[in-house]
């Protein structure tokens, strides 16, 4: 299945919903480059569509939108961070992925930031530092983190390891609005979250 019919089936989950996504690889032409796999994609209720407004944020890693609330606009990004590869090369494209972030941030109109998915970061992992640090600057929080203890959201193919490298952020503005999060285990996939 070609990564074009995969976006097609995304928007086709739910007769409820919207959605967009943003392949891993380039689809424009016959060659294909990029991960034969992967890429970012948001769905959102069809009843929301007057309030949103879909960001091109011109990388694979992230895909974004802001809506409008009774709080003011929200920017919601879900990204996919590099993964550790121990070279300077990984660690670089984490930071830039970080810094294209807060750019996205920054050209909306949006008061508030609300960022989940695939951060390749656990607790004490090479990239830990930079995840705190852009908490920090982005006025974040790690919702995952303060109301869940102990999970897994990455399994190894051979089941021996496991990890806690999914996330949820948002403006410490916007915490009191979080009423649940959890985590779903499903034997099918190796990232879960809910």
């Amino acid at each position: 299945m070609n990564d074009f019919i995969k976006l097609y089936t995304l928007s086709n989950i739910d007769t409820e919903f919207l959605a967009f996504g943003v392949s891993a690889m380039d689809i424009t032409s016959n060659v294909i480059r990029g991960r034969p796999y992967g890429g970012t994609a948001l769905l959102y209720r069809k009843e929301f569509a007057p309030a949103v407004e879909v960001i091109d944020c011109e990388d694979p890693r992230l895909c974004a939108f802001t809506i409008k609330t009774c709080e003011g606009p929200v920017l919601l990004v879900n990204v996919y961070m590099p993964t550790n590869t121990r070279d300077n090369n990984s660690f670089d494209e984490y930071v830039d992925t970080c810094i294209k972030i807060s750019s996205v941030f920054a050209t909306t109109n949006a008061v508030y930031m609300v960022i989940a998915g695939d951060f390749n970061c656990s607790d004490g992992s090479r990239f830990d530092d930079k995840f705190c640090s852009f908490l920090h600057d982005e006025q974040l929080v790690c919702v995952d983190k303060m109301k869940l203890n102990g999970e897994f959201t990455y399994v190894s193919d051979d089941r021996q390891h496991s990890s806690w490298i999914d996330h949820i952020l948002c403006s410490q503005a916007l915490l009191s609005h979080v009423s649940e999060v959890g985590v779903v285990y499903l034997s099918a996939f190796v990232h879960w979250f809910s």
